[in-house]
């Protein structure tokens, strides 16, 4: 079971993770709230369980399977922008009559986002999150996900994130790292700053970032997670590390360990 991005970053944060301050809205208070709190340069990020979020587009729902097959067809020509007039799934805005200018077309009635990876319907939008920026230096990605075949957490690590993993595995390889981990030791923090190191972080950021990876090894743990992702994670240009995107996926057969999710689960992206 997928959840949203906020949800993954509530649980990032309520686990020491930095993430950016930010919050999810649905209604252009809660919206203009939170660009107060947080602003007045922000990103809106259109809350969907689907991939290609950035370059899909959001549209009307009498558009998608036109927008659909335009993505498909020529994806350079037609994919959604973080600015311009292809609005996409990811937005910057400065200001707040900016930010509400983009937040609204997401939170319309019959609003969708399509991408190549939601199929011609896309998919409705049940939240906006609404963060401060980030001033980024460099890009990493990491991951933690069941290795099925030894039966036991593996972590994938890069420090060329900010793009698909498997892109980078197929043209890159030797850029990804991958870590066993034994369940009984877990990930201490020094393992995770030796993984910092790895991946060329520099020596002030290893050691918030090996805390950083630990941290979210517990989200992995406490939420008996399938996987949990952060592309990218950043070094700021201030030289702080911080999460500016997550995905978790939750193991439905822990589910009753959990209330069955119920908390967390959201109906109108599963149909």
């Amino acid at each position: 079971m997928n959840i949203h991005e906020y949800q993954a970053k509530q649980l990032f944060e309520s686990h020491g993770v930095p993430v950016p301050g930010g919050g999810a809205a649905t209604t252009e208070r809660e919206a203009r709230e939170l660009i107060k709190e947080h602003g007045p340069d922000v990103v809106i990020k259109a809350q969907v369980h689907a991939g290609g979020r950035g370059k899909g587009r959001i549209v009307k729902r009498d558009r998608t399977t036109r927008i659909y097959n335009d993505l498909t067809a020529d994806p350079e020509r037609y994919e959604g922008q973080i600015t311009g007039r292809r609005r996409g799934g990811v937005r910057l805005a400065g200001g707040t009559e900016e930010a509400l200018k983009e937040f609204r077309p997401m939170m319309e009635q019959d609003a969708r986002l399509v991408s190549i990876q939601t199929g011609a319907d896309g998919v409705p939008i049940s939240a906006v999150l609404i963060e401060q920026q980030t001033s980024i230096a460099k890009e990493y990605y990491f991951s933690i996900q069941v290795d099925g075949a030894n039966g036991q957490p593996l972590i994938v690590a890069s420090a060329e994130g900010g793009q698909s993993i498997e892109e980078v595995n197929r043209t890159n390889p030797r850029a990804v790292l991958r870590v066993p981990v034994d369940p009984v030791e877990g990930f201490p923090a020094f393992r995770g700053r030796s993984l910092a190191s790895r991946l060329g972080l520099p020596s002030s950021a290893v050691r918030p970032a090996g805390e950083m990876f630990a941290n979210l090894y517990r989200v992995f743990i406490d939420m008996d997670a399938s996987l949990v992702e952060v592309n990218p994670f950043v070094l700021t240009s201030e030289g702080t590390v911080v999460a500016i995107d997550g995905k978790v996926g939750l193991d439905d057969n822990a589910s009753f360990r959990h209330g069955g999710y119920e908390e967390w689960r959201d109906r109108s992206q599963e149909n």
